[in-house]
């Protein structure tokens, strides 16, 4: 230890020195939280439907929800914007295979993208002013000269995926159809050409949501009231899977500036490079990170 007095001043020796012990102490480990017989509430909003990293991210609570059986889910709505191509697709292979209660709860808006996710739902439910439709087919722009606008890819089946998905649910399949496709006309509320988008008033009348003035309210109408509710805020922090566990503080270290110790575990880390993903790099900051290295017969 002798040979190692000349370093105690410096802060990046002591870091080694914490490092090393870290590696060599059993660190214990918390695990995120089991939705097993849980209702877990999924907000959606526009920064999920439009940021392909959430909507990923979002796919795979889904797959935590039914690994884990949860009881039900319930998607807590309010988004008009996105890509609703990706959300029928992500909807038929997440949502529909799900295996378990899905409700949407539209407070306020479910247009566009947002319109897919409750129609990909067993039960809707509304807030008093909530709207409902209006699924625009996306436009790229022409590679020939990058300013003429085309449908994008997967356009053409659009309409088709989400009158699909309204069949699959039992939802009122020519409302649907009146959602995203120009072509579906419907006597005293949509003409050829147009887009249908119905007011909660509307939906209700017609039979095809509820209404339900608070997430509570949309939970009890299902029954779903008599199990714990977890809520998904957050979906990268929802699905992470690596705890961080104070250490206590060292010598000359106050108790407040105690470090964390992150530990990876190759079998629970996200999808990336390595294990650890780059949406999950800056979780680490400023910690510890302790790999676990053993010996395979590879």
């Amino acid at each position: 230890m002798k040979y190692l007095e000349p370093l105690k001043s410096s802060a990046v020796a002591r870091g080694l020195l914490l490092f090393g012990l870290a590696l060599i102490v059993a660190v214990p480990t918390l695990r995120a939280e089991s939705v097993a017989d849980k209702v877990v509430v999924i907000p959606i909003t526009n920064e999920t439907l439009i940021q392909s990293q959430e909507l990923y991210q979002l796919g795979q609570v889904l797959d935590k929800v039914k690994r884990e059986k949860a009881r039900a889910v319930v998607f807590d709505l309010n988004a008009n914007e996105g890509d609703p191509i990706a959300a029928a697709k992500l909807v038929r292979e997440k949502v529909a295979t799900i295996g378990i209660p899905v409700v949407a709860w539209v407070n306020p808006a479910a247009t566009g993208a947002g319109a897919v996710f409750a129609i990909g739902s067993d039960a809707i439910a509304m807030s008093a002013l909530g709207t409902i439709g209006g699924i625009e087919s996306p436009m790229v722009a022409d590679d020939t000269d990058g300013e003429t606008l085309r449908p994008a890819p997967g356009a053409s089946s659009l309409a088709a995926s989400v009158r699909a998905i309204a069949e699959a649910k039992m939802h009122d399949k020519a409302l649907a159809a009146a959602f995203v496709d120009p072509a579906a006309e419907i006597p005293g509320m949509v003409e050829k050409g147009g887009l249908l988008t119905i007011t909660t008033a509307q939906a209700v009348a017609a039979g095809f949501a509820t209404k339900a003035e608070t997430l509570a309210e949309a939970i009890a109408d299902r029954g779903f009231e008599q199990w714990p509710v977890v809520r998904a805020d957050g979906l990268r922090s929802f699905l992470r899977d690596v705890a961080v566990v104070p250490i206590e503080a060292t010598d000359g270290q106050a108790e407040s500036e105690a470090v964390g110790v992150a530990v990876a575990d190759e079998k629970t880390a996200p999808r990336g490079d390595g294990l650890f993903s780059r949406a999950e790099e800056e979780t680490f900051a400023g910690k510890i990170v302790v790999i676990e290295i053993v010996e395979t017969d590879e």
